[in-house]
């Protein structure tokens, strides 16, 4: 009987996981480079605090850490390798997309600013929802974080904060 031949071992590669973006090559570009920026030596990022700036850096805007740690919230720690960190921006990035369509639909009239008018004007356009004034107000006073405009008017970071909050 003639020996056996030996099968040569073939490294198989470890199959990445599939994004669930619809994110350009010119953003993948640049979530991996800051990833490459805040990344530890072993490849992850793995505190919250550089979680938060390398997101803020891809989404131009400001995310705090309980924002972070609630999206995590499941997790016993936190350790994003570059394809944990590239979904979690795109969806971020899918957050703000929503906002800003939804901030251009309420603001029609290019004010700069979503005021009650706006909402009610939504409201009665969708039909199904049932909103008072008062729930309108309580709404636009929550999502307002400056402290002039008592809550009767919203801007794009407001809206976005809201919409994250709701996990749009």
């Amino acid at each position: 009987m003639p020996p056996k031949k030996k099968r040569k071992a073939v490294a198989s590669k470890k199959k990445e996981k599939k994004t669930t973006t619809n994110i350009d090559d010119t953003t993948i570009k640049l979530i991996k480079e800051v990833f490459d920026t805040y990344a530890e030596e072993d490849g992850t990022i793995s505190s919250v605090k550089r979680i938060k700036y390398a997101l803020q850096d891809v989404l131009d805007i400001k995310i705090k850490r309980e924002e972070i740690r609630t999206d995590f919230a499941e997790t016993s720690s936190i350790s994003l390798d570059y394809t944990a960190f590239l979904n979690y921006a795109s969806r971020k990035l899918q957050q703000k997309e929503k906002s800003n369509t939804a901030y251009t639909l309420l603001d029609k009239e290019n004010k700069g600013f979503i005021s009650i008018q706006d909402i009610e004007r939504a409201v009665k356009e969708l039909g199904d929802l049932e909103l008072s004034y008062e729930d309108i107000e309580e709404m636009m006073k929550e999502a307002d974080t400056s402290d002039d405009n008592e809550g009767l008017f919203i801007d794009r970071n407001d809206l976005f904060r809201m919409i994250r909050k709701i996990k749009l």
